[in-house]
């Protein structure tokens, strides 16, 4: 089975970055490099509900301006410092909230497929970030594309920072899939503060 990304979903990037070390004179929610108003709906600057940024209580997924959903939590969670390259609680490590969730999702009523990272820090270099999605529900044996590589993941989301967000169809792809469509990092991407005012 072959998918095709149709311009009706369209795949959007949000970083919340806990700006370990870093000085920031915004509150928390606050959008420092803007994306489509797809990711800031109501335009004021904040992935919050409202300008007074995230509360304090460290979970922050009732808070989104748009309504968001963890990603599926695996054992306890996501834990901060887990990570096998890189400093622990650096740009590539996933920051949980209070519940263990670092990851979030959502379709909007525009079919707008939206994602949120929470990362402990920020660094202007390139990095990159994937998300795996099962799209036909067969997973491992149940699935006949599936190879010792790929268990049964039909699409890949690549955010490649200093580049681009885009897709690959890897349904039964043991090696790089070819990209089937980018999308510019000025419009389907945007960094947020989650560090209060310091």
């Amino acid at each position: 089975m072959r998918f095709t990304i149709h311009g009706v979903v369209v795949f959007l990037v949000s970083l919340f970055l806990i700006l370990g070390g870093e000085v920031l004179a915004q509150s928390k929610g606050f959008i420092f490099e803007t994306g489509s108003s797809v990711l800031d709906p109501d335009q004021n600057g904040y992935v919050s509900d409202s300008t007074s940024g995230f509360s304090n209580d460290g979970y922050d997924v009732d808070e989104f301006e748009i309504t968001m959903f963890p990603m599926i939590i695996l054992g306890g969670g996501e834990v901060s410092g887990d990570i096998g390259s890189g400093p622990n609680c650096g740009f590539t490590d996933l920051s949980p909230d209070t519940n263990g969730a670092a990851v979030y999702t959502t379709l909007d009523d525009s079919n707008n497929l939206i994602f949120r990272f929470r990362l402990s820090d920020y660094k202007p270099n390139a990095k990159g970030y994937t998300i795996l999605i099962d799209a036909d529900n067969a997973f491992g044996s149940f699935d006949t594309n599936s190879t010792s590589i790929n268990p049964g993941f039909e699409i890949a989301l690549f955010l490649r920072t200093n580049s681009d967000v885009s897709v690959a169809d890897i349904d039964g792809v043991d090696n790089c899939a070819a990209i089937d469509t980018v999308f510019s990092l000025s419009t389907h991407h945007q960094k947020v503060t989650q560090i209060p005012t310091l």
